[in-house]
């Protein structure tokens, strides 16, 4: 295999209570097919020899999943970093499951206000948001705010920064990306006041991927995507998404002779890479080789945020 990807997108659940508006994870519908356990550390395995060295266990939202803390700790034991983005509903019932499992935990926060909080992500539950956000903090796992960005979150955005700087750590800025319906891009205010965050010790923004967004995403003439070549993306019902999670063309089922056998057609398909008509001016950062293994910044930024 000439691939040499060296991140996992695991989507161990694709439903989500949250209703967030610029998201439709959760219109998804729960048939409750999953991988069973046994067959996920199967695939942690075989990522491991293929050499992959991060795993996202992602969403929708992960804590759904029941063996979730099982999974996390066997990954750790095959040596993986661990990431998993969470809204933060479910995490305090969860949190002592989840101790020394999780090496980069993101608590999904756009803002401070219980209204506005109400309004962007469709539930009433910010109280409980920051009660587990205070439960990881007592509990020593380290953890940031991944924020989404738009022109109508700007004025939210300080006082997550504050909620940040209280408890020691940052803000990882993400600014908002479209691909189930149109959104108005951001304005130049919008660009110029990400900027200036970026300048505060507490924020982290990926300026390449910022530079990227201002010059119109992706060109299919000469791509900056990655999501083939760079990233592996599992299905919580054990499939290959392909070319990535949010356009995805092909489904290819990991069979019994594993990973390996259904990335022959990822070979394939390939040269492909953020050339397809769909890809054009694409800005979903989590594939583009703007998208930099962060593992290093991330450690960094949580042990010291100054």
């Amino acid at each position: 295999m000439n691939l040499k990807p060296k991140r996992c997108y695991y989507y161990v659940r694709d439903v989500c209570a949250s209703r967030c508006a610029y998201c439709n994870i959760w219109e998804n519908r729960d048939d409750g097919s999953l991988t069973p356990l046994e067959e996920v550390k199967r695939h942690i395995d075989e990522l491991a020899e293929i050499g992959v060295g991060l795993i996202d266990f992602t969403g929708g939202e992960p804590l759904l999943r029941k063996e979730l803390p099982e999974i996390l700790a066997y990954a750790k034991a095959r040596g993986f970093s661990t990431i998993q983005t969470t809204d933060g509903t479910l995490y305090r019932r969860r949190a002592e499951e989840l101790v020394g499992r999780i090496d980069f935990l993101h608590f999904s926060l756009d803002t401070v206000d219980r209204e506005v909080y109400r309004k962007r992500r469709g539930v009433d539950r910010l109280p409980e948001v920051l009660a587990a956000i205070d439960r990881a903090h007592e509990l020593g796992q380290p953890f940031d705010f991944l924020t989404t960005v738009d022109n109508t979150s700007l004025e939210a955005v300080p006082g997550v920064i504050g909620l940040a700087e209280q408890y020691g750590t940052r803000v990882s800025l993400n600014p908002i990306f479209s691909y189930f319906k149109d959104e108005a891009g951001l304005s130049a205010s919008a660009f110029d006041r990400l900027e200036e965050w970026s300048r505060r010790p507490s924020v982290y923004l990926n300026t390449d991927q910022l530079a990227l967004i201002r010059s119109g995403g992706n060109r299919v003439a000469e791509p900056t995507c990655g999501a083939m070549t760079q990233n592996i993306v599992i299905s919580q019902d054990g499939y290959l998404l392909l070319p990535c999670y949010h356009q995805t063309e092909e489904r290819v089922k990991i069979g019994p002779d594993g990973i390996r056998a259904a990335m022959a057609r990822t070979e394939q398909i390939a040269h492909l890479e953020g050339r397809y008509d769909f890809c054009e001016g694409c800005t979903i950062n989590c594939y583009m080789k703007t998208a930099r293994l962060r593992t290093e910044e991330l450690a960094t930024g949580f042990a010291d945020p100054a």
